[in-house]
Formats: structure tokens, sequence, C-alpha cells
């Protein structure tokens, strides 16, 4: 089959561009796998059955029909059909449908690859609020964290690794939080600062070395720096500051593995000007100094 590259585009985030050149290709931290459960037992606490990230080259489900799950789908690259009770959408990258358990449901993507993210949740009580609404698709603001979030548990499983769990545990811990901010804001047009919101999560996700500090970020929203990370605890599950940090984590990690680029010179281009400041935060956040991860990193890749 013939290698098709297409660029990752939603409205808050641009991916890399990758290769589809497998037909059907899915990472899934599933309930019944006990090495998921090292890494992703926050998830499994909260009811989530199933958390993946799934790509096709073309798709069309079982039909339409109920599911056994809450279901919550985010689209990352392609077109995709839904038709959910008696509505049909047309989903674009960056789309979230909700579907409660028991929601008659189908999906189709045809003549074109494409890239999406899925739970399905157990009908348990802390989810009651997804079984009372009647399913909905809306633009989801926070795309790219969710998609962070999900890759940096399903990579600690892939890893193995000892000092890869507290992060991961950590992440599915923030995953969890946001799908239950979901059920509290559900289908509405999101406000002018929503949609600052967007922009600037976009921003941070593209550029996490530039100087996003409290006053940048509130400048950048027109709010005030007590409103600005209520606006983020409201709405990300997290703190301005935690999202920064977040982000120049993954960017240094790209860096350690897919460079030979000195230390302090990553710290520099992950936004540190001090070494040691940048040192201390990967291995509060990561478990190990960067020198050390970029060293296990290179063994596990020969082994």
């Amino acid at each position: 089959m013939e290698c098709m590259r297409t660029t990752i585009k939603t409205p808050f985030l641009t991916f890399t561009p990758r290769e589809f050149n497998r037909p059907v290709f899915s990472e899934q931290l599933g309930v019944g796998n006990k090495l998921a459960h090292v890494v992703a037992q926050p998830l499994f606490d909260a009811g989530i059955h199933i958390a993946a990230i799934t790509e096709r080259m073309e798709y069309s489900d079982t039909g339409f029909a109920a599911r056994r799950y809450h279901e919550i789908r985010l689209l990352l690259q392609g077109t995709m059909t839904v038709k959910m009770r008696d509505q049909t959408y047309q989903l674009a990258p960056g789309d979230l449908v909700v579907c409660p358990v028991g929601t008659p449901i189908h999906y189709a993507a045809r003549h074109t690859p494409s890239w999406w993210l899925y739970f399905q949740i157990e009908a348990l009580s802390e989810w009651l609020a997804l079984q009372n609404s009647q399913g909905y698709v809306r633009p989801y603001e926070a795309a790219p964290l969710m998609f962070l979030l999900l890759r940096d548990v399903l990579d600690a499983l892939a890893a193995h690794q000892p000092h890869t769990t507290l992060q991961a545990r950590a992440s599915a811990t923030l995953l969890t939080e946001l799908l239950k901010l979901e059920m509290s804001r559900g289908n509405h047009n999101p406000s002018r600062h929503e949609l600052a919101l967007q922009e600037l999560v976009t921003a941070i996700t593209k550029a996490p070395s530039e100087k996003w500090d409290i006053n940048a970020m509130a400048a950048f929203l027109h709010l005030s720096s007590s409103q600005t990370t209520r606006l983020f605890k409201s709405k990300l599950g997290l703190t301005p500051k935690e999202l920064v940090v977040r982000q120049r984590m993954k960017s240094a990690i790209d860096l350690l593995i897919n460079s030979d680029r000195k230390i302090d010179d990553i710290a520099f281009l992950s936004g540190y000007q001090s070494l040691h400041s940048f040192t201390r935060l990967f291995h509060h956040h990561i478990g190990i100094p960067p020198g050390e991860y970029r060293t296990q990193f290179a063994l596990n890749a020969r082994s």
C-alpha cells in the first residue's frame, strides 16, 4: 500500500506531519492489560475502560448501534462522518464527540486517512452527567493538551522504564480531570475568553521556549493574572505554569532523543537560561536528569 503523507492540523495545533503506511494501527491502554495499570491506574480507577490513539486508511465501524460504554472521541487528522441518534455530523480535526452509553452511533471515514483518540468509560455514578446528556459534537479547546497527555502515558507503557511511571501517572490523573471537566462544560458556544485561550494554548504548544510568564499570558488574554489562572484551571484543569513546563519538557525530550546537542543548549532551546533550573525541573517532572534520560534511551534503542 502506498504511503501517504498529510498535515495533522486542528484549530488549536498543527502536529508534525506523519506517515500513514499501515491500514490499521492502534495503541491502547486497556483495563485488561496488567502493564497498563502501572502507568494508567488513575484512568482505570475512574472507570475509563479503554484509552487509545488509532489511525486508519479508511474506516467504517460495525453499524448504527448503541454503545455499551460512554464514548469520547477526538479527531486529530482527516475527516469523519458521524451519525448519532437522528443527527449527522461532518467532523473536522479538533472536533470532540461525546456519546452517552446506550446511544446509537456510527462512524465512517472513506477515501481518506484519519487519526483520532478515544475513551470508553463505564456508566458509573461519577459520570452521570454524561449519561444524562443527549450526546453532542463540538470544537474542543483542549485538543492539544488531551493528545499530549494520552501520548505521554502511551509512551511510558511502550518504554517499560521505571523513571517514566511517575510522570505517566501524573499525566493520567490530569487526563482524568480533563475528561471530567467536559461533563460540566457540555455543548455550548465558546466565550470570547475561551476562544482566546484556544489561541494561547496553540501559541504555547508551537513555541514553548518563549517567555510565557503569567503577565505575558494575562496580556494575551486581556485578563488579570488571577483571572488567567482561574480560566486555565476551569477550562484545562491545570495552571498556566504547569502547561508551559509540560510543553517545555516535551520539547526537551524530543531534542534529547533526536539530536546530539549539549544539555546546556537544550536547556536554552527549551526556554531556560539556567542549566541548573532546567535540570532540576526535568528531574522533578521526568524522574531522572536529562543526561541520564538520553543515555537510557540510547541503551534501550540498541537493546
